[in-house]
């Protein structure tokens, strides 16, 4: 639709069929506004059989493809969004209509304007995060803290074409592992976009289910903490060395974990891919 203001980019490599009917669902009063890009990497048609229910009902372009990394998939979708203001939706995420439209209203542009992300469930916020009750502008450590890739949302420079993307390094399903999100708003954020939290609207997301495998926890904080690395250490000087601090609470804080037997697993693995991201990889 010529109209459509901002469009949520996703993907799924399959298994949460009901929570995407349940993102669908939310996005049917915002029809006009919003559309949903969305790279499906399953092998079979149980996500494309959910979105044919909303045919009529939902602006929405679903995409084909092999299974990829999470940087692949969202640039893929990139490729073929339309609006001026760029989301980024899980496929276990969901919106209210007053917050989207608030959104859609928003005048701004060059900007990376971030949200609360809420537990519907619990009504308590995602992963126990704490959010400013007022809205500010974000340095690049307040980046960290605040913008998570579900709850922020992009606002394109008028008249100029958006030709940024994820780096393909990161994210997961490469040896990085995770943080292409953050790259990406650090990378605009020193070209000039301005960064800004917004407790106005929010964005519903599912806790995260505990897992009683720590190997499979530890490994995962690995790759998460080897990529997260990486992106602190390109972006130090550009934030004046305020980074620095995060390194050495990371380093801290999983030094720490080590001496308590239910956390040491998982604080050597992030402890591991920390040390890992800053001393053998970099980003040019």
């Amino acid at each position: 639709m010529s109209d459509v203001r901002l469009s949520l980019i996703g993907t799924s490599q399959g298994g949460r069929e009901k929570e995407i009917f349940r993102l669908l669902e939310s996005l049917v009063s915002v029809r006009d506004s919003v559309e949903l890009v969305f790279v499906d990497q399953t092998r079979g048609d149980a996500i494309s059989s959910v979105f044919d229910k909303f045919i009529g009902q939902v602006n929405f372009n679903l995409i084909k493809t092999d299974p990829c990394s999470l940087s692949i998939a969202r640039n893929l979708a990139l490729d073929n969004a339309k609006g001026n203001i760029i989301g980024f939706c899980d496929d276990d995420a969901f919106y209210s209509a007053s917050s989207l439209e608030y959104i859609c209203n928003l005048t701004m542009e060059g900007a990376i304007v971030s949200v609360p992300v809420v537990d519907q469930a619990s009504g308590n916020n995602y992963a126990g995060r704490k959010f400013p009750s007022h809205k500010s502008v974000m340095s690049y450590s307040q980046v960290i803290r605040y913008s998570l890739s579900v709850g922020t949302f992009i606002f394109k420079k008028s008249g100029k074409p958006f030709s940024e993307k994820f780096d393909e390094r990161l994210g997961v399903g490469t040896p990085l592992g995770g943080s292409e999100e953050t790259e990406l708003f650090f990378r605009l954020k020193s070209e000039g976009f301005s960064t800004v939290f917004d407790p106005a609207a929010f964005v519903f997301h599912d806790n995260d289910m505990p897992s009683p495998k720590q190997n499979d926890l530890s490994l995962k904080y690995q790759r998460y903490a080897t990529g997260y690395a990486v992106v602190i250490k390109k972006y130090l000087m550009a934030s004046n060395g305020a980074l620095g601090a995060e390194i050495v609470n990371v380093l801290g804080r999983s030094s720490i974990g080590l001496l308590f037997p239910s956390r040491r697993k998982v604080c050597w693995g992030r402890l591991k891919g920390f040390v890992s991201g800053l001393v053998k990889h970099r980003l040019v």
